[in-house]
C-alpha cells in the first residue's frame, strides 16, 4: 500500500482518498486473518477486488428499496423456491434491483469461493492447508475443522474507521508521529520483521492505539 500511495505521488501533491484506502486494508487484514484469504493485494487502485466495492455498496443500494422492504421479507420470500424467485427478480428491467442482484451475486460467489477453497485444502491435509494464506490459524479454517459452514463478515467499517482516524490524529500532531516512528525504527533494527509480542508491547505504539480508540 506505500508503494501504491507513494506512485500516486510521483508528479507532486495531490489529494489521496486515505478512507478508501484504509477500507481495503481493513478488509485485507480480516481477510487473512479471519478467512486465511487475500482479497486485495494493495499495490494499486486497479487492483481492489470486487468483493470490496460490493460490501461498501450493499447497505446503500438496500436503502433504496426501504418501502419494499416488509413485502419483501414478509411476503415474497414465500412464494415459490429460491431459483423461482431469483429469475422473476431477473426479468425486472430495474436498474437499481440489477445493482443489488449483482452485489449480492459478487458476494455469494466469493463467500462459496473461500469455503470451498478450504474445505478442499482440509481434504487434501495439513500440508495444503499451510500453503494457504493464514496457514490454517484463521477463524474459518478452524470453524470448518468443526464442521461449521459460517462465514462472518464484519469489522470493515470500524477497522478502516479507526485507522483512518489514527492517519488524521499523527498528521495533526507531527512531533507525536516522529516519536512513534523513532520507536518502530528502533524495534525494526532490533527484529528486522517485528514479532507480534514485541510490536504490542511497544508503549509508545500503545498508548497511541488507545487513545485512538478513546477518541
Amino acid at each position: 500500500m506505500e508503494i501504491a500511495i507513494t506512485k500516486d505521488l510521483l508528479d507532486g501533491p495531490r489529494e489521496i482518498n486515505i478512507l478508501r484506502w484504509m477500507t481495503r486494508a481493513a478488509l485485507e487484514m480480516i481477510g487473512q486473518s479471519g478467512l486465511g484469504y487475500s482479497f486485495d493485494p494493495l499495490v494499486d487502485e486497479e487492483s481492489e477486488n470486487p468483493f470490496t466495492k460490493s460490501v461498501e455498496q450493499l447497505f446503500p443500494t438496500l436503502l433504496k428499496f426501504r418501502f419494499a422492504q416488509e413485502f419483501l421479507l414478509t411476503t415474497a420470500v414465500k412464494i415459490g423456491t429460491p431459483r423461482f424467485r431469483r429469475a422473476v427478480l431477473d426479468l425486472i428491467p430495474l436498474k437499481s434491483l440489477r445493482k443489488l442482484l449483482g452485489i449480492i451475486d459478487v458476494l455469494e460467489n466469493t463467500a462459496k469461493e473461500i469455503l470451498d477453497g478450504k474445505k478442499e485444502a482440509l481434504e487434501k491435509g495439513d500440508e495444503a492447508v499451510k500453503e494457504q494464506v493464514g496457514q490454517g490459524k484463521d477463524i474459518i479454517s478452524i470453524l470448518c475443522k468443526w464442521q461449521d459452514h459460517s462465514l462472518v463478515f464484519g469489522a470493515m467499517d470500524t477497522t478502516s474507521t479507526a485507522l483512518s482516524r489514527a492517519l488524521s490524529t499523527l498528521a495533526k500532531y507531527p512531533e507525536t508521529q516522529d516519536k512513534l516512528r523513532e520507536e518502530i525504527q528502533e524495534a525494526r533494527k532490533r527484529y528486522g520483521e517485528i514479532p507480534h509480542d514485541e510490536l504490542m508491547a511497544l508503549p509508545y505504539l500503545d498508548a497511541i492505539c488507545r487513545e485512538i480508540m478513546r477518541l
